[in-house]
């Protein structure tokens, strides 16, 4: 699954009794050596050491310092390599410029990023053990700092700090990206980006999201050219029965769009960490898909271009990669316990579910697969709001069929040990309330009409400001019973704006309803009474269950 990342630097060294018999230096693939100018600092140019020979002239503090055949001078920072030491001390100028720097690879067991070494000959038995060289703040970059700069520069972000990504706090990961904070729980954050193409890789990227937990990145997902936020795509969105010749021409240049991004990121990252390997990736027979991927110490960075309808990288751990993605998920009694400290009681009678992550959809008609992935996302499983969209065959542009999606997540929540379920009951505080005091929210899909909008917001408004909830309760009851005689809101200007949104609480003495849509900040938590959402409901409701 991995390549070769080590050599060898076998120190031959021709003569001086201040030198060690051998000194063993491992160095990973693609660590440049930095060229010295004529004044011996670096001039900026760098090589490969893979497959070429130097003679050692100098050792300075942390830096080998070679000399090639061509008569050039380079130098390494030792603190880039594991570095054995010599018994004796090194000695510096003439004794040492015999001595040869040959390169030759090492054989890595498959499954290590970073080949094991046996040095050539033993080190004398009184060398000391290897010590971690303190980093000049003069020195030219390691080579591992270099690559992670170089890999930096390409996505167009400081994504990489140091050799080990997922243990940095996830907070200081977002902030350093600059991406707008999303969502953050008890448990877990996002950070998500969307933009008109800001080029990564040299490609147009669409959506950038980071996702953590336990205060730690757990991955990342960067989508270029795809279904929802193709322009062609949204011209014709909501459109009942767009000509046939105009959408397979909106699908074809869509696909040579994905083909053109994917061939673009492949030489980026190629350039960078070498000939990606082709792998699977996907826990379920519906959302397995061939990918290319490329490692970096514990980073996989992993390109898919799904059938042309989107291209994606995820960057995600290398464990994750070997095992197609697939993470550890709690058992039933551990879920059921967790979801029930997720239910909160306030003073007023509201009863309401916290913790349920939020997915802005963005400017697409996406709202089923943001509804879903908040969902799966509560329930502690990883998911995508674009993968889920294609699981679910989303429309160009948006626009997501409810049994579709429903059919297509269905095996991937089967492997997580988890069943969707499908209810047939009345929207009212009776039967919802069954449901909220498990810790279990609903997804339901209705009509955004402008008059519910409107009543919605105005609820929500006037309960920000009520100390009298006995009052309120006889006025929002009032309200329902006049606008009984009125226009029913599911007819009001809207009415084909279908929508899902989740259902989070209630309070069986105001008779409302507690509900959440994908819109960001806005939408975490609104209020509706019972008889608003009966008018504009169209009756689905479903739920995700241990």
């Amino acid at each position: 699954m991995h390549r070769v990342l080590g050599f060898v630097i076998a120190l031959a060294l021709a003569g001086g009794a201040a030198w060690a018999d051998n000194v063993t230096v491992h160095v990973q693939a693609r660590v440049p050596i930095e060229s010295l100018g004529p004044d011996g600092h670096p001039n900026g140019v760098s090589m490969s050491l893979a497959g070429a020979s130097f003679t050692l002239v100098n050792v300075k503090g942390d830096q080998l310092v070679l000399k090639s055949a061509d008569g050039g001078q380079y130098q390494i920072a030792m603190n880039a390599t594991d570095y054995q030491p010599p018994a004796t001390p090194v000695a510096t100028g003439p004794a040492a410029t015999n001595a040869t720097v040959s390169v030759s690879p090492a054989p890595a067991p498959t499954n290590a990023p970073v080949a094991a070494v046996t040095p050539p000959a033993p080190v004398a038995t009184n060398a000391p053990a290897p010590v971690a060289a303190t980093p000049d703040a003069s020195a030219a970059p390691t080579g591992d700092t270099a690559l992670m700069n170089q890999i930096n520069d390409a996505l167009g972000v400081k994504l990489l700090a140091d050799d080990h990504f997922w243990d940095d706090p996830v907070l200081d990961v977002g902030h350093r990206l600059l991406w707008p904070k999303e969502s953050e729980t008890s448990t877990q954050v996002s950070f998500r980006k969307y933009s008109d193409g800001t080029p990564v890789l040299g490609a147009p990227a669409y959506s950038l999201a980071l996702y953590g937990k336990d205060g730690k990145p757990t991955y990342l997902s960067i989508i270029f050219s795809n279904a929802g936020d193709f322009a062609e795509a949204r011209k014709i969105q909501g459109e009942d029965n767009p000509p046939d010749d105009e959408v397979e021409k909106i699908r074809k240049d869509l696909a040579e769009a994905v083909k053109r991004d994917a061939a673009t990121i492949t030489d980026k990252l190629t350039a960078l960490l070498g000939n990606p390997s082709t792998t699977l990736f996907g826990n379920s027979a519906s959302n397995r898909d061939e990918v290319h991927r490329w490692d970096w110490n514990d980073v996989a960075f992993l390109l898919n271009a799904h059938n042309g309808e989107y291209a994606s990288l995820k960057i995600i751990p290398t464990a994750a990669a070997d095992d197609f993605g697939t993470v550890a998920v709690s058992d039933q009694e551990t879920v059921k316990a967790m979801l029930a400290n997720r239910v909160v009681k306030r003073d007023n009678g509201d009863v309401v579910l916290s913790d349920v992550p939020m997915v802005d959809q963005g400017p697409k008609g996406y709202c089923v697969p943001a509804t879903w992935e908040r969902y799966l996302r509560y329930m502690d499983i990883p998911a995508d709001l674009y993968v889920l969209a294609i699981l679910g065959n989303s429309g160009l542009g948006g626009g997501t069929s409810v049994e579709g999606i429903r059919a297509g997540v269905d095996d991937y929540v089967s492997a997580y040990h988890r069943r969707i379920e499908v209810l047939d009951m009345p929207l009212d505080v009776e039967h919802v309330s069954k449901y909220i005091d498990q810790g279990l929210p609903l997804m339901w899909t209705c009509w955004v009409t402008d008059l519910g909008e409107k009543e919605i917001f105005q609820h929500t408004a006037q309960r920000s400001n009520t100390t009298d909830w006995a009052a309120y309760t006889t006025a929002i009851a009032a309200d329902d019973k006049d606008r009984e005689t009125k226009e029913p809101r599911a007819e009001s200007p809207g009415r084909n704006n279908g929508h899902m949104r989740m259902i989070i609480g209630y309070n069986a003495t105001t008779n409302e309803l507690a509900i959440s849509d994908s819109w960001g900040k806005v939408g975490i938590e609104r209020w509706i009474t019972v008889k608003e959402a009966d008018d504009i409901s169209q009756g689905d409701l479903e739920y995700v269950r241990w």
